[in-house]
């Protein structure tokens, strides 16, 4: 048994270690500058909302609005071009040409942006899946058909390597495109039935069930790194969150208040247990920089940044608190031992505060304190246990070493590659010039005697070729026109 489990944590350590993973997480923590301004443009503008400090025909607000709705609207194309850079150049094939490849294939394959009506729409919410999937299919198919694909030695014997290397990706990169047309029907034909048995299953579920359904779809969603509230919007009708879950409380409120206690995943209790580690820990760091972010609800910064996504570690406390949550807060609530009031409050509303605005009272409030402190003891030991069994930074820092040997090789070459061509081009300059010089001039032979020194007596005569330019003058620079003419042909 304990062979069996040491096999499962070394598989589950290799996976975590895998140059997937690693490419993966790059390409998320790339966007964590991203996800902070769509955090702060967000809570900014439903701040003034909720507060009312602003006219609703101003120009001003108008502009921040279709600011924010553009940020959100460009998340699935900045995740798309992240993953086919980052991929593709820990695969070792160009990095630019990968993100390009992956953005082309999502914006025209992924329906990002669809027609309606002789007008383009962009349809942000329904291609966020597509977003993941497309990039990692297009730089496994570009790597392979890379490695397979003819090289052409003939015809690009004398381009530079780098010009080489974006020549021999053009014949991969239309092939990748193009199988996307084969690809994405299938990927529709699988999400649709999937999605038609979700659908048979929740069909006569009451409130209770559909919105724990809805809890553990949407954390589905968001550990592959898809949005999860949007997905399940997307896919299903989400209209039982305003009925009631108990009587006086809709699921809404329920949801938000006592179950989603620091946003997806209940990740107040995981910064409090990250900072139960040593100091210099990702873990920690992480922790601390989403504090800001995990006050009012937002999950992406921790979930991408430590990560949770595609982290079969993580994945056991991601979805344990949620359930925890859901079952004591529903068991207390049912029992009628802490009142609430009937009220729609924000998704954004800090935790305690919702709880006291929701129960009115500080046995509300006592409640999430009970389920944050046990949401920081389930998540601790799996924190604890990733802090000392994966070194992120360790693994990155040996693969970006890998890399970079490679990428030394290339500009090495590239350098010598450079080198050559200016040589060449001097000494073209050079020939030019001797064959501009003996057209205009004439060869003329000379013969210079010998002369035994002992006897002053001529032993002999050496032969030389002088050249007499167009103005009458005799030059001694035959031998040097020689060398070079004969240094071309080399």
């Amino acid at each position: 048994m304990k062979k069996f489990i040491r096999s499962i944590f070394s598989t589950v350590d290799q996976f975590l270690k895998s140059r997937f993973i690693l490419s993966v997480r790059e390409a998320f923590i790339a966007l964590l500058p991203y996800f902070v301004s769509s955090a702060v443009a967000i809570l900014l503008l439903n701040t003034v909302t909720a507060f009312g400090w602003y006219q609703s025909d101003s120009g001003v607000v108008s502009r921040v609005k279709q600011g924010a709705e553009l940020i959100l609207a460009l998340f699935p194309v900045m995740v798309s071009f992240s993953l086919g850079f980052f991929l593709s150049k820990n695969y070792g094939t160009s990095g630019i040409v990968g993100g390009l490849l992956a953005l082309l294939c999502f914006a025209i394959h992924g329906h990002f942006v669809t027609e309606f009506e002789g007008n383009f729409i962009v349809n942000y919410q329904g291609a966020s899946a597509y977003s993941i999937v497309i990039p990692i299919l297009s730089s496994i198919q570009l790597k392979a058909l890379l490695k397979w694909s003819p090289k052409f030695p003939i015809w690009l014997g004398s381009v530079s390597p780098f010009l080489k290397e974006k020549l021999l990706l053009l014949l991969p990169f239309s092939l990748v495109f193009f199988s996307f047309f084969l690809w994405l029907p299938l990927l529709d034909l699988i999400g649709s039935y999937i999605a038609a048995v979700l659908q048979s299953l929740m069909k006569d579920s009451s409130v209770v069930e559909l919105t724990a359904q809805r809890m553990l779809l949407s954390h589905a969603f968001w550990f592959v790194g898809v949005h999860g509230d949007n997905t399940y919007n997307l896919l299903f009708d989400s209209r039982f969150l305003t009925e009631d879950i108990l009587p006086g409380i809709s699921a809404k409120t329920f949801y938000d208040t006592f179950v989603l206690i620091g946003g997806t995943g209940c990740f107040v209790g995981l910064v409090l247990a990250a900072m139960l580690l040593p100091k210099r820990s990702h873990e920690r760091h992480i922790a601390f920089l989403s504090i800001p972010f995990s006050v009012f609800n937002f999950c992406e910064i921790i979930l991408y940044g430590l990560p949770i996504f595609l982290n079969p570690i993580l994945m056991i406390p991601f979805f344990l608190t949620p359930i925890f949550n859901f079952v004591v807060a529903y068991w207390v609530l049912d029992a009628g031992w802490i009142p609430f009031n009937d009220i729609e409050i924000s998704w954004m509303t800090p935790t305690l505060v919702n709880g006291w605005i929701v129960g009115n009272s500080w046995h509300a409030v006592a409640l999430q304190g009970f389920l944050i402190l046990v949401n920081t003891a389930i998540y601790y030991p799996f924190l604890s246990w990733h802090h000392h069994r994966v070194n992120y930074q360790q693994s990155l820092e040996q693969l970006s070493e890998q890399l970079a040997l490679t990428d030394a090789f290339n500009m090495q070459q590239e350098s010598k590659y450079i080198a050559r061509q200016s040589e060449q081009g001097h000494i073209n300059k050079e020939i030019r010039a001797v064959i501009t010089e003996l057209s205009r001039g004439t060869l003329m032979l000379y013969y210079q005697p010998q002369v035994y020194s002992a006897t002053t007596t001529c032993c002999g005569f050496e032969a030389l070729l002088r050249l007499k330019t167009k103005d009458g003058k005799v030059v001694d620079r035959i031998s040097w026109m020689f060398w070079v003419l004969t240094t071309s042909q080399c």
